[in-house]
């Protein structure tokens, strides 16, 4: 059984922000990769190196949000008085108020 995330409405739109831009840099990413490969001997080219390391990262990041959006849930905020995610919580932490709200750990 896939285990469902939790989000909020603005959770996703963050999520889905990030994918978007991500796939922006993807795309700049494999620009630089190509350039790079193109200025030669590959096994002492340091700019290919980290175009490649560069490219590798957003696509890791890419398929980390990508499974988050597949097992979203979109939950609202709780209406019966109780802590759930989504959840704005007033603390006072004896030298400030705070507001805090309860997310998932995605």
């Amino acid at each position: 059984m896939i285990k469902k995330i939790l989000l909020t409405p603005e959770g996703l739109k963050e999520k889905e922000d990030e994918k978007t831009e991500l796939k922006t840099q993807r795309g700049e990413a494999v620009k630089e990769l190509v350039t790079a490969r193109n200025m030669g001997d590959l096994s002492e080219n340091g700019a290919y190196k980290a175009a490649r390391f560069r490219l590798s990262g957003i696509d890791r990041r890419l398929r980390y949000i990508e499974n988050v959006l597949r097992r979203a849930t979109i939950t609202s905020k709780r209406t019966d008085g109780r802590v759930g995610i989504g959840t704005e919580v007033f603390v006072n932490d004896g030298v400030k108020d705070l507001t805090l709200t309860i997310v998932d750990s995605h």
